[in-house]
């Protein structure tokens, strides 16, 4: 049988007023980092512009409801 993990948003832990969910504690992931972010419609303004060229690190987006330009 199949190892897996099944939560709902509500289910997972909320930091910064709700923007930001802990999808990868919630869900017992300990290879790689996985985070829910909630941004608003104006665009997110509380989301940094970062870079991880010199970590070598890579970040995936999936939009889930809504649009985004990156």
């Amino acid at each position: 049988m199949a190892d897996y993990t099944v939560k709902s948003f509500d289910e997972m832990e909320a930091m910064f007023g709700g923007f930001m969910l802990r999808a990868r504690s919630s869900l017992g992931v300990s290879s790689f980092g996985m985070q829910v972010l909630n941004f608003p419609p104006d665009g997110g303004e509380r989301y940094p512009n970062h870079d991880h060229a010199a970590s070598g690190q890579e970040e995936v987006y999936v939009v889930l409801r809504g649009g985004a330009d990156f």
